[in-house]
């Protein structure tokens, strides 16, 4: 039996730096809830409602009346303190949220979250800023305000997010933004006003040697099966050779004619992983010689 053996080459990453750009952009214009961003590595979701408001879009901007919020402050105490005002809104999904999914091929530094919240007529009116990575629990916000009896509060951004290690060096996840909202008026024309949402962060592309995740093969006829692992949507070749520094190599790329590709994209020789950087080909290797290493390279 002949001994056949796949070199699982090193993950190198190195991302560039890069400026602070928008990521999320939320303005409603027109009553819009999706994010004008122009930032193309990272995906930024619509702006969503919990199910403890009702938004409505007036004059380019969101209102949330006391009678779109629930009313269930008990009578006494009075909420005094924004944790008093957060546990309510918490409980109740009381906030309008936007997610922005980042790839395994982009590395994200959050470092700013701007917005502009205010209130009319306000009676114990509280907002909080919150993110599923640091907790939707009470005295996790960001950023947040709590006007007691008839006050208006109001808070503005930025709030500097780049001293916040956990929302540093994202890949290939997700983070989602939440607004709190909670009063204790059952009336609308006291009103929560949200507006001009812009999340910024340094986005960087991951630079990454694709790596051999899985190997197998058959003596018998020669048939083998290879998974990779590398940069989403990216051609990568397959490179056999019968020493370890790949000096002389027999096959660059290996034929890939009659292959199967069951995850990812055959573009003749060359394998295109899938978004997330995933590809399994099925093909022939052979059965000529005694000992053979594989490893994966990307595509000129």
């Amino acid at each position: 039996m002949k001994n056949r053996l796949a070199c699982l080459s090193a993950s190198l990453i190195a991302a560039a730096s890069s400026p602070a750009t928008p990521i999320a952009v939320y303005d409603f214009t027109a009553g819009a809830t999706t994010s004008s961003d122009t930032e193309t590595l990272t995906v930024a979701g619509a702006m969503v409602s919990g199910s403890g408001v009702t938004p409505a879009f007036t004059s380019d901007r969101v209102e949330i009346g006391g009678n779109d919020t629930p009313y269930n402050y008990p009578p006494t105490p009075n909420p005094s303190s924004l944790d008093d005002a957060m546990a309510p809104a918490i409980s109740t999904g009381s906030y309008l949220s936007f997610t922005v999914t980042i790839g395994n091929d982009v590395e994200v530094d959050l470092t700013s979250i701007d917005f502009d919240y205010s209130s009319i007529s306000g009676f114990d009116f509280g907002f909080g800023v919150f993110t599923d990575i640091t907790g939707f629990t009470v005295g996790g916000e960001l950023a947040g305000v709590f006007g007691n009896e008839a006050s208006n509060p109001s808070l503005s951004g930025p709030i500097d997010l780049s001293g916040i290690p956990s929302l540093q060096n994202l890949t290939d996840t997700s983070v989602e933004f939440r607004f709190y909202f909670m009063d204790r008026s059952g009336v609308g024309t006291r009103i929560h006003v949200f507006d001009s949402v812009s999340l910024e962060a340094a986005v960087a592309t991951l630079s990454a040697s694709p790596t051999i995740t899985d190997f197998s093969y058959d003596p018998t006829d020669g048939s083998a099966e290879v998974s990779i692992e590398g940069a989403a949507n990216t051609n990568y070749k397959l490179v056999e050779a019968d020493d370890l520094d790949f000096s002389n190599p027999d096959q660059n790329p290996i034929d890939l004619t009659g292959a199967t590709v069951t995850v990812g994209t055959l573009v003749g020789n060359e394998v295109t992983t899938d978004g997330s950087g995933h590809a399994t080909v099925q093909f022939t290797l052979g059965t000529a010689k005694d000992a053979t290493f594989l490893r994966a390279e990307t595509a000129p």
